[in-house]
């Protein structure tokens, strides 16, 4: 058994050195625990935790509910530290996850407009599904969706608004605040 292991790793080892390719470095990931009932007073829409990873080619983020999503999640992701606000704003329909879209704003907008000075972005790839055995929403966006001139971002900082019926029912990790800054894997 030993033999077999050691074979395996050094053909494993000797690949590595002949062609170059090492394993990609992990992706920075962060995560927030929020207190329940911290929003509005409902039940439905008050985000407990988020979890992003900045990986090399998407952006993950897991939003979880104290009981049931809302109608409308916004993610936003601030991938340039000179500017003031969030770049873009992903929005995932509560009930439909997979209808969901990529908007470049200005600022941050109200809870059902994406944002002032909204552009809807074509992302093939962007995803996000509700999780059958628990009240999370997990949305994945392709970093080349996040593009600002030629660039993908080679950071970016998260925030996160759940909504019900045209009102804020919960931000984390805070109104209008965001995550650490998450650098993708050089």
């Amino acid at each position: 058994m030993y033999a077999v292991r050691d074979t395996c790793a050094a053909v494993l080892v000797a690949v590595t050195l002949l062609t170059g390719h090492v394993a990609p470095a992990a992706a920075e990931s962060w995560a927030t625990d929020d207190p329940a009932g911290d929003g509005a007073p409902e039940q439905w829409g008050d985000v407990v935790q988020v979890r992003a990873n900045h990986s090399l080619r998407r952006v993950w983020v897991r939003v979880t509910y104290a009981h049931t999503q809302g109608d409308l999640l916004n993610v936003y992701l601030d991938t340039r530290a000179r500017n003031e606000g969030p770049e873009f704003n992903v929005q995932v329909n509560g009930d439909w996850p997979d209808q969901s879209a990529v908007y470049r704003i200005d600022d941050f907008g109200r809870p059902y407009a994406p944002g002032r000075g909204a552009v809807e972005r074509e992302c093939t790839g962007l995803r996000s599904w509700l999780l059958d055995d628990e009240p999370t929403i997990l949305v994945r966006v392709p970093r080349r969706c996040l593009r600002v001139g030629a660039n993908d971002p080679a950071r970016v900082r998260v925030s996160v608004l759940s909504a019900n019926t045209l009102a804020v029912v919960d931000w984390a990790p805070g109104r209008r605040e965001y995550s650490p800054w998450l650098r993708h894997p050089a």
